[in-house]
């Protein structure tokens, strides 16, 4: 299996990358609501319950607070 690294000279592997994790985890939301606009795969009430779980994932939350997605008088997730 390929490792993929991101562009900086310390090649630290992307997945440890909290801007990476966000990117996936919205593409999964994002698939959700394609698949319900394009065929109603899924239903209106599931797409935005596992959306609602995908956004309130601690790791999910950890990583947007640690990129500067909240206010800085936001306290951090444990």
């Amino acid at each position: 299996m390929h490792q993929l690294f991101s562009p900086s000279s310390t090649r630290k592997p992307m997945v440890h990358n909290p801007m990476w994790s966000i990117c996936e985890r919205m593409a999964e939301v994002q698939t959700l609501l394609d698949d319900h606009i394009a065929g109603g795969k899924h239903t209106a009430a599931d797409v935005i319950s596992k959306a609602q779980a995908i956004l309130s994932e601690p790791a999910l939350q950890r990583a947007m607070f640690d990129v500067g997605y909240f206010p800085t008088n936001t306290p951090p997730v444990d």
